[in-house]
């Protein structure tokens, strides 16, 4: 089997946000439906992992944004997955214009024991009989936002839905991203201008949680800081602007 998996698609409404181009939470979108399809063609997906007692979990996920795509324009977006440590598996996204990168993204993925409620180092082991590529795209250096947001102004809360929960029964990871950026408005987007988000996953957020989201101006943009009303953090954003 091609270790890419390739699909065109063309730009539908549902794909659209209110300039009618790919929004940055359904590019998110698209790149994690191909992940799934293509985990499932590998013999890696749900319902294999899960007789296994295996959950794959997202600890990271980070997108870089060229030139967002009009409604029904004709897109390719591909996948692979990539390098692989014992406790860290890494897929590699890419959304084109027949030459043209559009988009790229990279998600960090851990395995979780069902069983054992707890990550496992037995990755290598799983994924041994597959063929993996070794490019990678939306490089760089990692962000390290500091989880210290005690000075930073409150910019909204959101309450977690069913809506939002997907099969391991905690938030999607494309469901912070829509409630974060949901507590801007749309000249507030407009302004910043999304050129690359990062955002790593600290801790699960569950159905009827209520998060609180704080914001900190950084020299190349926002970060932003999701919060348990608890006071711990769900997760962290960090958006480079134009």
């Amino acid at each position: 089997m091609n270790d890419i998996l390739t699909r065109e698609t063309i730009i539908n409404m549902s794909n659209c946000d209110h300039s009618l181009r790919l929004g940055v939470v359904q590019t998110a979108g698209l790149m994690m439906d191909r992940a799934a399809e293509h985990s499932e063609l590998l013999g890696i997906g749900f319902d294999a992992m899960a007789t296994k007692n295996y959950f794959w979990m997202v600890a990271r996920c980070r997108y870089r944004f060229h030139r967002m795509p009009r409604l029904f324009e004709t897109i390719s977006v591909s996948t692979w997955l990539g390098k692989t440590t014992i406790a860290r598996s890494y897929r590699y996204y890419t959304i084109t214009a027949g030459n043209e990168l559009l988009a790229e993204g990279m998600t960090e993925w851990v395995l979780y024991n069902t069983k054992t409620n707890s990550v496992t180092t037995n990755i290598q082991e799983i994924i041994k009989n597959i063929s993996v590529n070794e490019e990678s795209v939306c490089d760089g250096k990692r962000y390290r936002v500091s989880r210290d947001f005690s000075d930073c102004v409150t910019i909204g809360s959101y309450m977690v839905s069913s809506m939002d929960i997907d099969v391991g029964h905690h938030m999607n990871n494309v469901a912070y991203l829509r409630a974060t950026l949901g507590r801007f408005s749309i000249e507030e987007l407009d302004r910043m201008h999304i050129r690359e988000l990062e955002i790593s996953y600290h801790s699960q957020c569950r159905e009827g949680e209520e998060l609180i989201f704080r914001k900190r101006l950084t020299e190349d943009g926002i970060d932003i800081g999701i919060f348990h009303t608890d006071g711990t953090i769900g997760a962290t954003v960090h958006i480079i602007t134009e």
